[in-house]
């Protein structure tokens, strides 16, 4: 069974917490608070489970913040459907319709639904296609991606990043290229991947250096990070297969005892490389810590490196790791220095830190 028949299968059979269902949750929940959502992850579960709202703060709801929520949830499914179909203007409207019906835009003609943009948009320091060039670059865009024979990650990477810069729409350009990508991916047989809220700072920053500087790496390395962890995902699931059994591409294995053994071992081996980065930067630079620390080992060996651990392993880790900071920061005059870990069933990561007096405090939960 591939990847897609188990979504749909999952689907199918109302399965709580597979892959689908928790797809589903993540991937609404991130694209839309990326653009301005204020619906909390519990609140989006209670929309998609049992189509109420709850826990409301003073500050109140956007209708169309509800409205796009579920709508995001038929658009998942629509891909699912769809998965193979051909990419054309006609579906990227419909899409684009299924998204942004019944919001405040839907009768509103200077932000037409299901249609391209009357408007001219800007998206930062991004040029933007014109009105008059938005249907042309659109068409050349797509003929690009049918004449292209192998369509790797690298080359989804650049069709998003092309996408995004003509921004076609006058809103939900970006969820749009996040549905997109997740349908080509698992058309193509690679391993689809969600783009996190809490890395939409390194994910816009990498669309602006490829589209006003021609950086192509960041973009890419940024979302095979991604793809790995998705793929880490599929794994403690238990799922093992292809994406697409019509295509030559990802295959996912399961953890193997052996594989647990190496790996926890280069997982100790990454946290003593970043806290000897850390070592090195603390005196210099304490805003620095983030950039140089050990998040980036913690998560390439989660990720890339296909990490399982008990969470006696991870406590013991995170115990380990504690103790080399605390010596560390002591050391540079850091003083009563605090570091917290929060783990989450069997996952664990150090995503960013908060500074305050005396103290530094690192925290995360991979979901």
């Amino acid at each position: 069974m591939d990847l897609i028949t188990r979504l749909l299968a999952e689907r199918e059979g109302k399965v709580h917490g597979g892959i689908y269902d928790i797809t589903q949750k993540r991937f609404a929940y991130n694209s839309n608070r990326i653009e301005g959502s204020r619906l909390t992850e519990e609140q989006t579960s209670l929309i998609y489970e049992t189509k109420t709202i709850a826990n409301i703060d003073a500050k109140g709801i956007k209708i169309d913040d509800l409205v796009e929520m579920n709508n995001h949830f038929k658009c998942f499914d629509y891909i699912l459907d769809t998965v193979n179909e051909p990419l054309t203007e006609d579906y990227i409207k419909t899409l684009h319709r299924i998204l942004k019906s019944g919001t405040s835009s839907e009768h509103n003609p200077i932000a037409p639904v299901g249609r391209y943009k009357v408007l001219q948009n800007e998206v930062g320091k991004i040029a933007t296609a014109s009105v008059e060039q938005t249907e042309d670059e659109m068409l050349s865009l797509l003929i690009g991606y049918d004449l292209k024979k192998q369509k790797d990650l690298n080359y989804l990477t650049s069709f998003h990043a092309q996408f995004e810069r003509i921004h076609p729409f006058a809103d939900g350009n970006g969820r749009i290229g996040r549905l997109l990508l997740y349908k080509q991916c698992l058309k193509e047989g690679l391993t689809p991947f969600i783009v996190d809220d809490t890395n939409k700072a390194t994910y816009y920053s990498a669309l602006e250096a490829f589209q006003v500087h021609d950086n192509r790496q960041l973009l890419f390395d940024y979302f095979r990070s991604e793809q790995l962890f998705y793929m880490n995902y599929l794994k403690n699931k238990g799922f093992e297969g292809a994406i697409n059994d019509e295509k030559e591409g990802d295959f996912i294995k399961k953890f193997s005892e052996e594989n647990r053994k190496v790996d926890l071992d280069a997982f100790y081996n990454a946290i003593q490389e970043g806290v000897d980065k850390v070592n090195t930067q603390l005196g210099a630079n304490m805003l620095e810590m983030e950039k140089t620390s050990v998040t980036p080992g913690i998560r390439i060996i989660l990720t890339e490196n296909n990490a399982s651990y008990s969470n006696k392993e991870l406590r013991a880790i995170i115990s380990a790791l504690n103790k080399s900071l605390y010596k560390i920061a002591k050391s540079h005059g850091v003083n009563s220095p605090r570091f917290y870990y929060t783990l989450s069933g069997e996952e664990v990561a150090v995503n960013r830190y908060v500074m305050a007096p005396d103290e530094v405090k690192f925290s995360g939960i991979l979901k």
